[in-house]
C-alpha cells in the first residue's frame, strides 16, 4: 500500500516579512520517511524546517498537511542553557508544556535511549552525547508521529554520533517518520532515503539515490563532489583545489619543453643538411 502524505507542498515560497527565503518549493513528505534537509549554513534549512512542521506560515502556493501529526523535536544541545539547575526528569517533563495532555512515560523513553537510572541526575553534568540522547528522549515522551531533528549531532564525537544515529534509525525503523536537518552531508547520505538540497533561495528534492552524484553536489557546493563507496557506507570527498600558480608553473613547463622539442627538430634539421652536403662533396 502507498504511504499517506503527511506534508505536501506545492510551488511554496517561505520567509520572514515581505522578503522570501525560499521559493518554488515543490515537497511531499509520506509516512514512514527519513527526509534529510541539506544545504550549506544560512541557505534556508530552518527556514523550510519551521514551514513544515506549521510554525511559519506559508507566503505563497499551496500547503497541506495531515490532520492530528504529532511532532517531537530535538534542537541542538546548545538550545538548552545549562545554567540552571535542571535534572534528566525535568527536561524530559518539558514535553507536556510542549503538547499539553501527552502522557508521558519517563522511564520508558529513558530505557529507549540507554539513560536508565539516570532520571534524578543533573543535565549540565551529562556529557554531549548523553545529552542529546535526553534531548531525543522528551522528543519521543509524546509519541510523534514525526521525529525532528535539527542538527541534532553538531559537537558531538564520533561513537556518540554513531550511538545517536542508531537510535533515530531504529525510531525509523518501527514506520515512523524522520526529518534531519544538517550540514553534515557524509552523515545523512548514509542514513536518508530522499533528501532535499537547498542553495540560492531554491531546493531540490528527489531520492538519495538521485541526489547523491557527482553533478547534482557539484551545483549545489559549486565544488567537484565524488561519491565513493568504503566498507558499503556512502563518502563524500571533494576535489582537491587547484593552485594557480602551479597550473601556471605547469603551462610554462609544457611551452618550455615543445620549445625545445622544436630546437631539437630544428637541429636534427640542420644535420641531416650537413650530412647531405657531405654526401654532395664525395660524389665524383
Amino acid at each position: 500500500m502507498e504511504p499517506e502524505s503527511i506534508v505536501r507542498f506545492s510551488g511554496v515560497s517561505l520567509g520572514y516579512g515581505r522578503t522570501p527565503v525560499l521559493s518554488a518549493v515543490d515537497l511531499t513528505l509520506k509516512t514512514g520517511d527519513f527526509f534529510g534537509l541539506v544545504g550549506p549554513n544560512g541557505a534556508g534549512k530552518t527556514t523550510l524546517l519551521l514551514g513544515l512542521i506549521g510554525l511559519l506560515p506559508v507566503q505563497g502556493g499551496q500547503a497541506t498537511r495531515q490532520s492530528g501529526i504529532r511532532f517531537g523535536y530535538v534542537p541542538q544541545r546548545q538550545n538548552l542553557d545549562d545554567i540552571f539547575p535542571l535534572t534528566v526528569a525535568d527536561v524530559i517533563q518539558m514535553a507536556d508544556i510542549f503538547t499539553p495532555g501527552s502522557s508521558i512515560k519517563l522511564h520508558q523513553v529513558l530505557e529507549t535511549v540507554g539513560l536508565s537510572g539516570r532520571a534524578r541526575d543533573f543535565y549540565r553534568d551529562l556529557s554531549g552525547g548523553q545529552r542529546q540522547r535526553v534531548l531525543l528522549a522528551r522528543a519521543l515522551a509524546v509519541d510523534p508521529d514525526v521525529l525532528v531533528l535539527d542538527e541534532p549531532t553538531t559537537g558531538l564525537d564520533f561513537p556518540s554520533e554513531a550511538g545517536f544515529m542508531d537510535l533515530v534509525d531504529r525510531f525509523n525503523a518501527r514506520g515512523r517518520t524522520v526529518i534531519m536537518v544538517t550540514h553534515a552531508l557524509n552523515l545523512v547520505a548514509n542514513h536518508a532515503r530522499s533528501l532535499g538540497l537547498v542553495a540560492g533561495g531554491k531546493m531540490v528534492t528527489g531520492s538519495a539515490e538521485e541526489l547523491l552524484t557527482r553533478e547534482s553536489l557539484s551545483r549545489l557546493y559549486d565544488r567537484g563532489i565524488e561519491v565513493v563507496s568504503i566498507g558499503g557506507r556512502k563518502v563524500l570527498v571533494a576535489d582537491a583545489p587547484v593552485d594557480p600558480g602551479e597550473a601556471s608553473a605547469g603551462e610554462t613547463s609544457a611551452g618550455e619543453a615543445s620549445a625545445g622539442e622544436a630546437s631539437a627538430g630544428e637541429a636534427s634539421a640542420g644535420e641531416a643538411s650537413a650530412g647531405e652536403a657531405s654526401a654532395g662533396e664525395a660524389s665524383p
